[in-house]
């Protein structure tokens, strides 16, 4: 059964409220002015000339997860790679790029499609990863409040079992974007095994406040 979350991870997020204060600016390009963290961050659409930098962050991001999955690296010393191709051909597939005062910071893979249905009305955050260098310190959930905020509509966030951390991060991320109004389902089946958020997501010109 689903679990409503609500203002229980107000009191340890306090990266993700800092991240967001009212001091705190943002451009319709996605640049990010966040004086709370000291630093600027953009969240762009990955062109298909990027699509090799894209890659390159794949590498890190599969090598942090073969703490969790059994990930080997193969006789190149480089994880197998994952075709990118199809979010330039697909149209609901949306790759972006994370920039922390113009250095590349991460990227996340939305999909504009249920990973658990055929409902193409529901927002899928298929990947997200930022470097360790900006971890805990706002850039993760600056970008995923720009994300969420430009793709109105349902949104459903998904980690598995043994990520913990990602876990934690997404209830905090969730929760500060949202006020603490989303479900947590923990799912163990053929479709999926770790809990799954699913939350609202307003067109921030139809009342979303700027502080957010």
């Amino acid at each position: 059964m689903p679990l409503p979350w609500r203002t229980s991870f107000g009191s340890v997020s306090t990266y993700a409220v800092s991240a967001v204060s009212r001091g705190d600016e943002e451009d319709c390009a996605g640049l990010l002015r966040y004086k709370s963290i000291g630093m600027q961050i953009r969240v762009a659409a990955a062109e298909q000339s990027e699509q090799e930098a894209l890659r390159n962050l794949f590498q890190l991001y599969a090598y942090d997860f073969s703490e969790i999955l059994p990930l080997d690296v193969e006789g190149t010393g480089r994880f197998k790679e994952k075709s990118l191709d199809s979010y330039w051909r697909e149209a609901w597939r949306f790759p972006f790029l994370l920039r922390a005062d113009e250095h590349l910071a991460g990227f996340a893979l939305v999909h504009h499609k249920s990973r658990f249905s055929s409902a193409d009305d529901v927002w899928d955050m298929a990947e997200f990863f930022v470097l360790r260098r900006h971890r805990r310190a706002g850039v993760g959930t600056a970008a995923a409040r720009w994300i969420f905020a430009t793709h109105p509509g349902k949104w459903e966030i998904r980690q598995r079992n043994a990520n913990v951390s990602a876990t934690a991060f997404w209830r905090r991320a969730i929760a500060a974007y949202t006020d603490g109004c989303f479900t947590e389902e923990l799912l163990d089946d053929e479709r999926w095994r770790g809990p799954v958020q699913r939350f609202m997501s307003e067109d921030p010109t139809a009342g979303r406040g700027a502080g957010r």
